[in-house]
């Protein structure tokens, strides 16, 4: 005979059908976390969730769980995994039983109250067992073969598969009943993809074997049921801790998980999509802190069709020297009584690394060849030294003559050992040194390229604009004061501006001239290049007819100069301003808008514009950098392969 098991809420308005052992059939963990892990499956449990996560194990684990489910059935699991190099393998149990019960039938009474007369008077004892063998590997194990290796794709790489065969005894006794054994097996397949370090996607498709296939539980009388596939679909999330996706945030280094899980029945449609998520932090090493929501269904009647009800459930872990305790707290509907408590014991073996090989001998010091080793080498270097010295050794000397750095004899020893000092320019520097023999015959040749930066006592290593002030003043585009300082902070005026923008493009002595502007006359220093940026477009001056030169520049009118430096090419319309203090209607709107699509105005992403704010020769400095002029020029002062 067939017998359905009912355990039902203390209110006639919950009643709900319980399903086989492995509904519940994990450790307290992921119940702390509404059940779900579908997408971590990172632990033992991988055996009763998703197969798949068993690939990632390391070592060998083992678990036990015990609880009492609603407060009336006894359930009690076991797990454990091993990690061989055919893949990891696992054996799980799960035991459920209820005894003192009596056979009930459910009737409607007179006043409308569902009632449960009983209809024997002999208890009864339900038992139920669930035997898993998995299985977990990665997907290359089995791709890299003659017959699936046309599945090897790259994300294939970082697939896991496993599979769960479960094998069913399920008993009822006492109560009359007769033929109350029934016995079956099916199958869960497992899968996770992992995209990324923090980032990884699971699917478990339980009872996936079909009726044909074996998949079902069979009555000691003959009477075959049907198990209806499931299919599991989950997402874990590293948000905070190491290789998570925020990093590191503010020095926090411990691991925040969120997990989301989705349950479907793809061949019952009328049965409603179940969600479960859940977070995890371990606020230390040993202490793990859970909160999950989980949706299940409750019996509803045919005119209203399924109910989902969700409870929310909370757990704690505490692990030392591979010993876990893991307590979950979770929510049954409105009786307080149904609300059960789980315990999980686990141990996990420390990772065995094999012992590295011993480091190869070194390898023989080979034969020095040539005529011409630099000790050391110094060729691409980058530095702020007023010189270098350069020195080696000159190989076969009974062979070697003379000895040159660009042109100019250099003296060596006996054993062919020289060294020699030589200044540095600001900027590009190139020495040749070359090794002759007799009649002057070249032997060998070689070449060291140095770059020498300009360099300023108050731009001090870790200033945000450290790097574009130094390369521009090396190429001689910005220039500093005698003291040896840059003062990066000191507002710029727009004589200033035009002088060093005017002298970037055109290279050479200024004289006095006359400008057409009343306030510059001839014998003010900038008077060359105010007149020769006014004639060239770059600088205009005022209604009044002055220039005011002294006047100081404010980021709306620094950055109009510089897109006509660049020599930007303005929107027509703006229908928003490029930032959010600077609306479209500003005068200066389209030519920072241009500035800012060129990507001249990095230092200011995620801030304000303020156009009335004074503009720096830091800022101007680097606002330059970015233009393609300056691009131009950095690019080849920093390729060692022009000079």
């Amino acid at each position: 005979m067939s017998v359905t098991l009912i355990s039902s809420y203390s209110s006639a308005a919950y009643v709900k059908t319980t399903t086989d052992p492995t509904f519940i059939g994990m450790g307290a963990r992921p119940i702390g976390t509404g059940k779900a892990f579908v997408g971590l499956a990172d632990d033992v449990n991988a055996i009763f969730i998703n197969p798949a996560g068993l690939a990632g194990q390391k070592t060998w684990q083992v678990q036990s769980m015990t609880t009492r489910l609603l407060n009336v059935i006894d359930y009690v699991s076991f797990a454990g995994t091993y990690n061989t190099d055919y893949g990891t393998f696992g054996l799980g149990y799960i035991g459920a039983s209820l005894s003192g019960s009596f056979v009930t039938t459910m009737e409607l009474g007179g006043d409308g109250d569902i009632i449960f007369p009983v209809t024997a008077a002999e208890s009864i004892t339900y038992s139920s067992t669930v035997m898993l063998l998995s299985y977990g590997s990665d997907s290359q194990r089995f791709l890299n073969n003659n017959y699936l290796g046309w599945m090897n794709f790259d994300f294939m790489k970082k697939v896991d598969v496993g599979a769960t065969l479960k094998i069913f005894s399920q008993g009822l006794s006492g109560g009359g009943i007769t033929d109350g054994l029934s016995t079956g097996y099916d199958m869960d397949l497992g899968m996770l993809y992992r995209p990324l370090p923090y980032l990884s996607f699971g699917w478990n498709q339980i009872d996936a074997l079909s009726v044909s296939m074996g998949g079902k539980i069979t009555s000691a009388g003959g009477s075959e049921h049907a198990l209806p596939t499931t299919s599991k679909l989950g997402m874990a999330l590293k948000v905070l801790g190491n290789d998570s996706l925020y990093g590191s945030l503010y020095g926090y280094t411990q691991p925040l998980m969120y997990l989301l899980d989705f349950d479907y029945m793809p061949l019952r449609t009328e049965y409603p999509t179940l969600v479960r998520t859940g977070f995890e932090l371990w606020p230390s090493n040993y202490l793990a802190l859970r909160f999950g929501l989980d949706q299940d269904v409750i019996g509803a009647d045919d005119s209203s069709g399924f109910d989902v009800e969700t409870n929310w459930s909370t757990g704690i872990g505490v692990q030392a020297s591979g010993f876990k305790f893991d307590y979950a707290y979770h929510k049954y509907g409105i009786v307080t009584e149904n609300d059960t408590s789980y315990l999980s014991l686990s141990y996990s073996a420390p990772v065995e690394f094999a012992a590295p090989p011993p480091p190869p001998p070194p390898p023989p010091a080979p034969k020095e060849k040539g005529y011409l080793k630099i000790i050391p080498s110094q060729d691409k270097l980058i530095t702020y030294d007023e010189g270098t010295s350069i020195k080696g050794k000159v190989l076969n000397v009974k062979d070697a003559t003379k000895l040159t750095v660009n042109g100019n004899e250099v003296a060596f020893a006996q054993d062919g050992s020289f060294d020699s000092t030589w200044p540095l320019a600001i900027g590009k520097n190139t020495f040749e040194v070359k090794v002759f023999g007799a009649n002057d015959q070249l032997l060998e040749s070689t070449k060291i390229r140095l770059l020498r930066l300009t360099q300023f006592k108050d731009v001090q290593e870790g200033y945000w604009a450290k790097e574009p002030i130094e390369l521009l003043a090396t190429l001689g585009i910005v220039g500093g004061y005698p003291n040896g300082t840059f003062q990066p902070d000191r507002i710029i005026n727009r004589a200033e501006l035009t002088a060093l923008l005017v002298r970037a493009k055109n290279p050479g002595t200024p004289e006095a001239v006359d400008t057409s502007f009343s306030d510059v006359p001839r014998k003010h220093w900038a008077s060359y290049f105010i007149k020769l940026g006014a004639d060239t477009g770059l600088v205009t001056g005022y209604k009044n007819g002055t220039f005011q030169p002294a006047k100081s520049l404010n980021r709306a009118e620094g950055v109009t100069i510089l897109a006509r430096f660049a020599e930007l090419k303005l929107p027509e319309e703006l229908t928003e301003g490029p930032f959010s203090d600077l609306p479209g209607r500003h005068w200066a709107a389209k030519a920072v808008t241009a500035a800012r699509s060129a990507g001249m105005l990095v230092f200011l992403t995620d801030k304000p514009f303020d156009p009335n704010k004074e503009l720096t020769r830091s800022e101007a400095a680097e606002i330059i950098s970015r233009t393609a002029f300056a691009v131009q020029k950095i690019n080849n002062l920093k390729d060692f392969d022009t000079y």
